[in-house]
């Protein structure tokens, strides 16, 4: 619907840690009409379609490999720079540079487990499908956390952009679905499976 039809309002509440180059502002709807051809996915609110209909089956694949590319992406951009920035330093009284010492090695192999790469191809089922969502983000998170582990105070400094990887990583964890529900729900299925 056109965002200066009469009824709705914007409420520039959008003051975020991460992703400050995007806005999420409130939207307030005040007895709008959206036209039925512009409506997606219409059914009676006394009926709607089961959990596991192929809509919603769709739409938790392509949320989730929409929304965990993004902090995924992040978390190689992370990568990258930590690699670059391993390589260049070269603390005196080391005399070259971090990224030839075994423990640092150690550690960007961990990362690069954990963001190696996995196509969903619309396969998954809703549940599997949040649950992918999920476990990218918590990679990406974790593979930016050992990343900062590696630089300290050079990762969190604003000159870098390690800072801004983690505030935008961060994020992830809250787009839904969110780890407490998309476990539930597995969970719930695991056991209703069973019997």
């Amino acid at each position: 619907m056109p965002g200066d039809s009469p009824g709705i309002t914007v409420v520039k509440s959008w003051d975020h840690a991460g992703m400050r180059a995007t806005g999420s502002h409130e939207v307030i709807f005040n007895h709008v009409r959206v036209a039925a051809e512009h409506a997606v996915d219409v059914w009676p609110a006394d009926a709607p379609p089961a959990a596991q209909a192929e809509p919603f089956r769709l739409f938790a694949n392509r949320q989730t490999a929409l929304l965990a590319a993004i902090y995924d992406s992040i978390a190689h951009a992370a990568h990258d720079w930590l690699v670059r920035w391993l390589a260049g330093r070269v603390p005196a009284g080391l005399g070259h540079p971090l990224s030839r010492l075994p423990r640092v090695q150690e550690k960007v192999g961990q990362i690069a487990g954990l963001l190696l790469e996995q196509a969903a191809a619309l396969r998954f089922s809703a549940i599997e499908a949040n649950l992918a969502k999920v476990t990218i983000t918590d990679n990406a998170i974790q593979a930016v956390n050992i990343a900062l582990e590696l630089t300290g105070n050079h990762g969190l400094s604003r000159q870098n952009p390690l800072e801004r990887h983690y505030r935008n990583v961060l994020c992830g964890r809250v787009h839904t679905p969110q780890s407490d529900s998309a476990w539930l729900a597995a969970g719930n299925f695991v056991f209703q499976s069973q019997g």
